[in-house]
């Protein structure tokens, strides 16, 4: 092909990682790529919790119509924001290997936040932090949090916070991994679906295309992502869902599998191995809603 046309948002994040993006397509043979920038939805209203305004695919609908029109070859996303269902049309032909999985703590005060005083004030807006924030750390007071990563600092300190949560892989690409003070391991606070992964969406007739993307997705991502969207899917889940759902592979060659619900005030869990992405999310998702 002359040339990929590369459709992104334009947060210093975005533009990092379609710079990700540019480096594998060089590696995989294309030579000329072009960046349009796209201002989507979710950009554009930072006031707002994403539940009391779309949802997640906010994100994502500037970019995918974009793509229907044809102004852009492909979608650069971070999966984490995307739906797990796609417009007709569309679909997530490639993932790049997967970043830092986790959440983490950051904090102009706190060394920790296991050293979090009661009521401390944490800035975040996801159902899915908050629900694991109250069931590990209860006496925490939430505030609503939006912005990239620059104005989430920015906002803490102007805010007073005692902390905010944000994805570990987000601070690394951006260069700010000093900023974090502590890790949640995944089995403290659940990862959302997708997190930590670059995801490629294109036309589903776009042949091409279809086929250089191919060439630089990352196979064992794709089983763990696989997965975690179907749980999704099978519980019906949105950006109101308190659901974390993460798959990592075992060095026996299968998948591990585990995910964490709030349901009416209680707090499940789920996890299991496998060796079918498919199966391994019945049997998750049954769990959660047993």
């Amino acid at each position: 092909m002359d040339r990929i046309r590369l459709g992104t948002r334009g947060s210093p994040l975005a533009l990092k990682q379609t710079e990700i993006v540019k480096r594998e397509l060089a590696k995989a043979g294309v030579k000329v790529m072009e960046t349009i920038i796209i201002s989507t939805t979710g950009d554009q209203i930072l006031d707002k919790p994403l539940y009391d305004i779309g949802g997640k695919g906010l994100f994502a609908k500037e970019l995918q119509q974009a793509l229907l029109e044809g102004k852009i070859d492909v979608a650069v996303h971070s999966l984490k924001d995307m739906e797990w269902h796609f417009p007709a049309g569309l679909q997530l032909t490639a993932v790049l290997e997967r970043d830092d999985p986790r959440d983490c703590f950051l904090s102009l005060t706190h060394p920790h936040y296991d050293a979090l005083p009661p009521n401390a004030l944490i800035g975040t807006c996801a159902p899915r932090r908050i629900a694991q924030l109250r069931y590990r750390l209860p006496t925490v007071v939430t505030i609503p949090l939006r912005g990239n990563v620059q104005t989430r600092l920015q906002k803490m300190k102007e805010m007073g916070l005692d902390g905010i949560i944000l994805a570990a892989a987000g601070l690394k690409r951006l260069g700010l991994e000093s900023q974090i003070k502590a890790y949640f391991e995944t089995n403290l606070m659940v990862p959302a679906a997708g997190q930590g992964v670059i995801a490629l969406e294109s036309r589903v007739d776009d042949h091409n295309i279809n086929a250089i993307l191919q060439q630089i997705n990352h196979a064992a991502t794709w089983s763990c992502i696989t997965a975690e969207k179907a749980v999704l899917a099978h519980i019906k889940g949105t950006c109101h869902t308190p659901i974390g759902v993460y798959a990592y592979p075992l060095n026996n060659g299968r998948l591990a599998l585990q995910s964490v619900l709030e349901n009416e005030g209680r707090i499940r869990t789920a996890l299991a191995e496998g060796d079918d992405p498919y199966e391994l999310a019945t049997q998750v998702a049954r769990s959660l809603l047993a």
